[in-house]
């Protein structure tokens, strides 16, 4: 992880990453994190974050109305961590060859955690 400013608003699409799991929450835009009850009103535990297309990190505050806003961190992942997180996510589903499955940018990287898709670069 490296620190540089973090934007406000994270660049979607994003993962979540759960503390300690290899499970990934797979989301494509700000409307659908909006509309995720599931993700909105899941109590988040102090390590979990989500990663966004440029690979910057941020926490998963509680905040008014039970709804959860990222809060920057300043901390960044790399193309490879964030596969390292996506390839150990598609490993728990199933997926073959994991281990090769490369992607040209972080964003690409994360779409390949789109559950709906499963599809590699």
């Amino acid at each position: 992880m490296s620190p540089s400013p973090a934007p406000a608003q994270p660049h979607w699409p994003a993962i979540v990453q759960f503390d300690g799991q290899p499970e990934l929450a797979y989301i494509s835009s700000l409307a659908e994190w909006q509309a995720a009850a599931d993700l909105q009103h899941h109590i988040y535990h102090a390590r979990d974050r989500l990663i966004d297309a440029h690979g910057a990190i941020y926490t998963l505050t509680p905040r008014a109305q039970q709804r959860v806003k990222p809060q920057a961190t300043g901390q960044h992942l790399s193309l490879d961590q964030v596969l390292e997180l996506v390839r150990a996510h598609l490993a728990r589903e199933g997926q073959a060859c994991v281990a090769k499955f490369h992607a040209p940018s972080i964003a690409a990287a994360i779409a390949m955690a789109n559950d709906d898709e499963h599809t590699a670069p």
